[in-house]
């Protein structure tokens, strides 16, 4: 009977045990998400703590120094369209993809993982990421009462992010400021207005190739159907003309000797009764 010896033992242990922790260890947080809504703080929501001067408090769940990923987005480098390289280590990859999947498997340690991170994709239905797609339309129906549940989160996280060193009409003036900034647009008047500036950029920058791109189109294909019509085979020209004014062949009878010598007849014979 065969035994299992302890040291092939202890190395199956070895890599099924350290997988089996990765995956428990695993944080579910959407990076895509997640780098929209840093995007959107860091535009929206930090220039009102710039303004007043202000700093972000360790309590505000939107706080970028709190993004789980966020020591990772610092350590990437975009240097062609696909060569994404790691900054912790040098390796490079085809995708940005991959390159997150290697930072999970090789560099698991510089997640914030909870409680201290936090996880910015979580806040995408109060900060409208959404928005922010470029392809994104705005629906047809409207469902206020889901808004307001909405409106009713955006508020009490804001409330997380006063400084407490603030109180009386200067707590009460920076809370309006950030219920201004993101609370705010929390309605269907208000849901699907532009975040971005450079959002709206992008969108009419696509657009202006999308129209520009139909119009030279148009003028090619114009040009394509007006040679195709008016270069034709010598040979072909009638037979084209003829199909595309719907002309029908007419035949034409050519009289023959013996019906011009009845025709003269009769015409003789018309006179002839004429005279009498």
């Amino acid at each position: 009977m065969w035994v299992m010896q302890p040291g092939i033992l202890y190395f199956m242990l070895s890599v099924i045990f350290p997988i089996a922790s990765a995956i428990e260890d695993k944080i579910a947080c959407s990076k895509q998400d997640s780098r929209i809504a840093t995007e959107i703080v860091e535009e929206v929501f930090i220039p009102i703590f710039d303004d007043t001067s202000n700093t972000v408090p360790t309590s505000c769940p939107l706080n970028p120094a709190r993004y789980i990923y966020g020591d990772n987005e610092k350590h990437k480098l975009q240097e062609e369209p696909n060569r994404w390289s790691c900054q912790y280590c040098g390796k490079a990859f085809v995708t940005q993809d991959f390159l997150d999947n290697h930072f999970d498997n090789r560099h698991g340690d510089t997640i914030l993982k909870p409680p201290k991170g936090v996880c910015l994709g979580d806040y995408c239905d109060i900060l409208r990421c959404e928005v922010v797609d470029v392809l994104y339309s705005a629906p047809e129906t409207c469902n206020q009462t889901q808004l307001d549940i909405l409106k009713t989160k955006c508020e009490k996280t804001v409330k997380q992010c006063v400084p407490l060193y603030l109180s009386g009409m200067k707590k009460y003036s920076f809370i309006n400021d950030m219920r201004l900034a993101v609370c705010a647009y929390l309605t269907c008047e208000k849901y699907s207005e532009k975040l971005l500036q450079k959002t709206s950029s992008v969108k009419l920058i696509i657009g202006l190739f999308v129209g520009v791109s139909c119009f030279f189109g148009a003028i090619i294909f114009f040009l394509l159907v007006c040679t195709d019509i008016l270069i034709v085979e010598p040979e072909d020209s009638y037979q084209y003309i003829k199909k595309r004014n719907k002309v029908k062949d007419v035949k034409i009878r050519i009289p023959g000797e013996d019906a011009e010598l009845r025709h003269r007849h009769r015409t003789t014979r018309y006179d002839s009764d004429s005279d009498r």
